[in-house]
């Protein structure tokens, strides 16, 4: 049994999935070293890298999240996963 050929599509999918994650990480990175900077200086100043990484954070949560209900149930799931997520964040705060 031979593997399954590989479309252009898939390997256009990969590469992008790559450069998100590279992108990810130097978002991240930049944003907690701002926030030690602004750690460095006073307590006020810590905000903008704090936004930074918990902003980016939730992001990559929702898009995983609703990734995953999209596979097993399509848009709908997406939504009702998503949903789930939001107002789990919601009730914490």
């Amino acid at each position: 049994m031979s593997a399954p050929k590989r479309t252009r599509s898939h390997s256009h999918t990969r590469l992008l999935c790559v450069v998100c994650v590279a992108a990810s990480t130097v978002v991240w990175s930049v944003s907690r070293i701002a926030y030690w900077i602004g750690y460095q200086i006073a307590p006020k100043y810590r905000l903008a890298g704090l936004c930074g990484s918990m902003i980016h954070a939730h992001f990559l949560n929702m898009y995983t999240i609703c990734k995953f209900g999209h596979e097993l149930y399509g848009s709908t799931g997406a939504a009702i996963c998503g949903g789930i997520y939001a107002l789990g964040q919601i009730l914490i705060t």
